[in-house]
């Protein structure tokens, strides 16, 4: 039943999606896999290399798109890449947020006190099994306390 129910909220938003935007003409961008890439600067070394007399009759046809595309992957090559800047940023994130969090446990903050109540609640000390919790939140002078 629960199937069944997730299948029908998806069918709306499987319904939603306009996947016109991907036309198949030289004027789309280029797709972004690195095998499709790497034919195509293949393909555009080829044809670089060769007058159009040279080449087969489906790529002469094509000629003009092809060089197009050509155009497109070397503009997209020659950007400076980003993930540099991702994995710096990332990076530098990281190392900030290890020295904040060792400053607080060295500095006994709130961090210190986390995990030293995380460990007083996995590992109870023996007078804290022996001493039951006091009702009035004051302690008693008894070892047990029934009330």
């Amino acid at each position: 039943m629960l199937a069944l129910l997730v299948t029908l909220a998806m069918v709306p938003t499987a319904r939603g999606f306009d996947l016109s935007w991907i036309p198949a003409d030289g004027e789309g961008p280029l797709p972004l896999s690195r095998a499709y890439r790497d034919q195509l600067a293949r393909l555009c070394d080829i044809v670089e290399g060769k007058d159009a007399s040279a080449l087969p009759p489906s790529i002469a046809s094509r000629l003009a798109d092809i060089e197009r595309m050509c155009a497109k992957l070397k503009s997209s090559q020659a950007v400076a890449p980003r993930g540099f800047l991702r994995r710096g940023v990332a990076a530098l994130s990281l190392a900030a947020g290890g020295g904040y969090a060792w400053h607080s446990y060295e500095s006994r903050g709130w961090l210190y006190k986390v995990v030293r109540d995380g460990r007083r609640r996995r590992f109870p000390s023996a007078s804290s099994i022996l001493r039951p919790p006091s009702s009035s939140g004051k302690r008693s002078g008894r070892v047990f306390d029934p009330l």
